[in-house]
């Protein structure tokens, strides 16, 4: 189990943008790493209304359930279980499906009944790291079912470490406006085509 303080600035990205990036940071010939996020939640959204998101994360060749909380528009505490091979979505959760104690709690804290909890969202990102500045960036591709948007992310240490970001945008020519998290915008998306 891991437990982390995520520091992050993120933008949305046109398709030109994006590969523009793309091109610049030589990743043309580089596989990404696929990831599906399926994300849960009460019908009423309550984790959503705790400012929190539960998700299961599969790889090619892994797992992790993920609850995180956000904190302000740049920190969110996260707590992740690894699994050692990919999971299929269960429909809906039970109070056994999670075996970390710290998730477990964080989430009865809120709910008492898991079995309420039940897939509200899935995506599926294509994803390109790069090392910058003492961080990361990560360039995604994520399919929403109907809607593909491209994002940059730039994971930081520090605080002081926001003039990197704002020299990269601006060489770029990219007009920074803060990206909503994943799941706010697989709402919008949903909300768009119902």
């Amino acid at each position: 189990m891991s437990k982390s303080i995520e520091l992050e600035y993120k933008t949305l990205l046109t398709l030109d943008q994006f590969n523009a990036l793309i091109t610049h940071f030589n990743l043309q010939a580089t596989d990404p790493l696929v990831q599906t996020n399926t994300y849960y939640d009460r019908t009423d959204q309550i984790l959503l209304q705790h400012n929190a998101a539960f998700r299961l994360r599969n790889f090619p060749d892994s797992a992790e359930w993920t609850i995180k909380q956000r904190v302000d528009s740049l920190k969110s505490i996260e707590l992740t279980e690894s699994l050692n091979t990919p999971l299929t979505p269960p429909k809906r959760l039970s109070s056994t499906t999670i075996t970390n104690s710290d998730i477990h709690t964080f989430v009865t804290d809120i709910l008492e009944d898991w079995s309420q909890l039940v897939i509200t969202y899935q995506m599926t990102t294509h994803r390109w790291t790069i090392p910058f500045r003492g961080g990361e960036l990560c360039l995604d591709r994520t399919n929403f079912g109907s809607t593909t948007d491209f994002e940059l992310e730039f994971e930081f240490n520090h605080i002081d470490d926001e003039k990197y970001w704002l020299e990269l945008l601006a060489a770029f020519e990219i007009e920074y406006k803060i990206a909503d998290k994943k799941i706010a915008r697989a709402k919008s998306y949903a909300s768009i085509t119902n």
